[in-house]
């Protein structure tokens, strides 16, 4: 965490502001963040009892109500595991769309792939899906390109359109927020467009250590 706080605080952009919204099981982690980070905006939000999905959500809502009510002009939506280029803020400005997307990669070892996703639309229904490797591969040319979406991990939002799109979460689907997000982008007709010129590092854990000291607890019980 510190290391990417660091970072973010050594962007190039002159002018922003940095609002980072804790989610630790107790504001322990928090107090002590703001004491060592004191140029860095902290709000807390308490996860306890929540899916994941659902606390994330909760705090892209705050980061977003407090970008409305203090009249930002963008909302650059880095997160804590996504370690952008430094100028990514000025690169995204210059697309010059509704919404620009960095490019970077999710997953883990022979799955990891870079997080972008597509839609058919049934009459009726969205049918969305991450891209397979073939499609994203295409698309890394260094060149925007207007996409259905990409990841928030790292994603500039104009205030058109963080005003009108709130964040959210179906009941009973295993999706975090972004999918219904650049769906509901795509539906009141903004665009969304990934710039490939830039790559961001994501420093998302391997878990599979972990499912698999599950698995050998389960199996000694």
């Amino acid at each position: 965490m510190e290391d990417w706080i660091n970072h973010i605080l050594n962007l190039t952009y002159a002018s922003y502001d940095i609002l980072l919204v804790d989610n630790s099981h107790d504001n322990n982690y928090y107090k002590e963040l703001k004491k060592k980070f004191p140029q860095v905006n902290f709000l807390y939000f308490n996860p306890t009892g929540l899916e994941s999905k659902v606390f994330i959500t909760q705090c892209q809502e705050k980061s977003r109500a407090y970008a409305i009510s203090n009249n930002y002009t963008h909302i650059m939506s880095i997160e804590c595991d996504v370690f952008p280029p430094l100028n990514v803020i000025e690169e995204l400005l210059r697309v010059q769309s509704d919404i620009a997307c960095g490019f970077y990669s999710f997953d883990f070892e022979h799955n990891r792939k870079p997080l972008l996703q597509s839609s058919d639309y049934f009459n009726t229904h969205y049918s969305i899906r991450n891209m397979d490797y073939d499609e994203t591969f295409i698309l890394a040319d260094g060149k925007n390109h207007q996409i259905f979406g990409g990841g928030l991990g790292c994603c500039l939002i104009s205030r058109k359109v963080f005003c009108a799109i709130p964040f959210r979460i179906v009941d009973k689907q295993d999706s975090h927020s972004d999918p219904y997000f650049f769906m509901d982008c795509e539906l009141s007709g903004f665009t969304t467009t990934l710039n490939t010129n830039m790559f961001c590092e994501h420093r998302n854990q391997n878990w599979s250590h972990q499912y698999s000291m599950i698995l050998n607890q389960q199996l000694f019980k």
